[in-house]
């Protein structure tokens, strides 16, 4: 389960992972993905876990929150459509700068190539 930090609609500060104790039946938080070896790719109409050495232990997302209830005109709106959050430094980077004029009212989403796994 992935928990995103938003102290404001405006920005995102970080994410919690959590992985389940089936033990203590309890959500457990968790420092790395899967010792290390995947990437999170995180949106509102699709999310995946992605084998990775290269972006292991970062989390991907996207500013997909138009049309939520807590999302208003007077809300500030981060300067980017995509961005990740590092869980090894804790820092977000912006990947997608928004354009304004450019870009509309469409929502931004993650696609995925099909393949053999969800077969």
């Amino acid at each position: 389960m992935v928990s995103r930090v938003m102290p404001d609609a405006g920005t995102t500060r970080g994410f919690a992972v959590y992985v389940p104790d089936m033990a203590s039946r309890r959500w457990v938080e968790v420092s790395r993905l899967d010792a290390g070896g995947e990437a999170l790719y995180v949106g509102r109409l699709s999310s995946r876990a992605v084998p990775s050495l290269d972006d292991a232990d970062k989390i991907f997302f996207l500013d997909d929150t138009d049309g939520m209830s807590f999302r208003t005109v007077r809300q500030p709106r981060p300067p980017y459509h995509a961005a990740v959050y590092d869980m090894a430094n804790g820092k977000v980077s912006e990947l997608l700068p928004r354009q304004p004029l450019v870009d509309g009212k469409t929502p931004v989403t993650w696609l995925f190539p099909d393949d053999d796994d969800d077969a």
